[in-house]
């Protein structure tokens, strides 16, 4: 049988990565009685390499209370000691190499990493209409014996192709031929040709004075192959690291949303909580580490971020008379801006219900030296009362 080369599964083809975005698994698919989120609350996110899947769960949700099914093109999630339907099941979009796949419960979310058995586009992550039964994830049933070949007919043989024809072309031998080829190819001899197109054996030297200082820099000179393998592995972490980053930001935008919800519908304290965690999904992006890997832009986003978090933490906390909490995620606020005016209103009530009138007046006076306007500081300075040090 000849077999188109374009049907084929050859591990050669590459796309652009796919940013995370909702996936709707139709009305199939139910919450199971312990999850408030719907199941529906999917998304899913692809490189060339892999296929990513993430189920909202809710907070109360354990890594303990799951049980993850996987086979090379199935995928059944389901909460532990349940009977009803699954949170998540169905046929994958593709086949996934098994052994370099897992999954974990960050945030209340499922995150499941697919790695994917050929380097394709998925369609889709998971076809949830697939009908689940006992046996989806049993080894396939045997074929049956193909029927016994007529002997009324006499055979015809076959055109012998010219060498490098389209039959041999697509023949399983030329094929085979093509993969072995590719299994031997030296990927890091070709960027290592690539990287040395052109450049003298001997390297070009150059001293640099500015500042103070002075350097001296060796550019354009040709590289071993530790240096070519060296590169490419760090050029990989930098990658993956900026996609954590990335993924960090955007949880802690969720978080911050979340808390404004709870906020409004009058539960300060999960308010607070949410708004708390969103900081600590921020904690990596401030370290000193990923700093140079953070564009400005996407380091004053993380900075603002970061502020409004702390800033309607302060604002929850004095909602749940958590005073302690306030002056604390206030204080963080006045550490990256020493004269924001709602860090300095919020800390300094804090200090008032906290019997620390001095504090909270020191605060109060900064804000109206900035705002001489504000009409609820100076409604809070008339509470706190004349300093103590005013002499009668």
């Amino acid at each position: 049988m000849v077999v188109a080369l374009d049907e084929l599964d050859l591990d050669a083809v590459t796309m652009a990565d796919q940013p995370r975005r909702p996936f709707g698994l139709g009305a199939g698919m139910q919450a199971a009685s312990d999850c408030p989120q719907s199941a529906e609350s999917v998304d899913w996110a692809q490189t060339t390499e892999a296929v990513t899947i993430f189920v909202r769960l809710g907070a109360a949700v354990r890594a303990k209370d799951l049980r993850v099914e996987l086979k090379r093109t199935w995928l059944r999630v389901c909460l532990r000691g349940q009977e009803g339907p699954p949170l998540l099941s169905g046929a994958l979009g593709g086949a996934c190499a098994v052994d370099e796949c897992d999954w974990q419960v960050l945030s209340g979310e499922l995150v499941l990493s697919l790695a994917k058995a050929q380097r394709r586009e998925w369609a889709v992550p998971v076809d949830a209409g697939t009908p689940w039964t006992s046996t989806a994830l049993a080894p396939a049933a045997p074929l049956a014996a193909a029927p016994p070949a007529r002997t009324d007919i006499a055979p015809r043989p076959l055109p012998t192709p010219a060498a490098g024809g389209p039959i041999e072309a697509a023949s399983g031998a030329r094929i085979g031929d093509r993969y072995e080829a590719w299994d031997r190819f030296d990927e890091t001899g070709a960027l290592l040709a690539l990287e040395n197109e052109g450049k003298l054996d001997e390297p070009n030297w150059a001293v640099r004075v500015g500042g103070g200082a002075a350097g001296i820099q060796c550019a354009d000179y040709k590289k071993d192959r530790e240096e070519v393998e060296l590169d490419e592995e760090l050029a990989t972490k930098r990658l993956e690291l900026q996609e954590l980053l990335n993924r960090r930001l955007t949880e802690a935008a969720t978080l911050k949303q979340r808390g404004n919800e709870r906020l409004r519908d009058g539960q300060p304290q999960a308010a607070l909580e949410a708004y708390l965690e969103g900081c600590e999904a921020l904690e990596m992006l401030g370290e000193s580490t990923a700093g140079p890997l953070l564009s400005a832009r996407l380091s004053e986003s993380a900075t603002s971020l970061r502020r409004d978090l702390l800033n309607n933490a302060a604002q929850a906390a004095l909602n749940a008379g958590a005073w302690e909490a306030a002056i604390e995620s206030a204080t963080a606020v006045l550490k990256l801006e020493p004269t924001n005016a709602k860090a300095l209103y919020r800390r300094a009530s804090g200090y008032m219900h906290s019997a620390r009138a001095e504090e909270a007046r020191a605060d109060l006076l900064t804000l109206l030296s900035a705002q001489p306007t504000h009409r609820a500081a100076h409604e809070l300075l008339r509470a706190v009362g004349p300093s103590s040090d005013v002499l009668v």
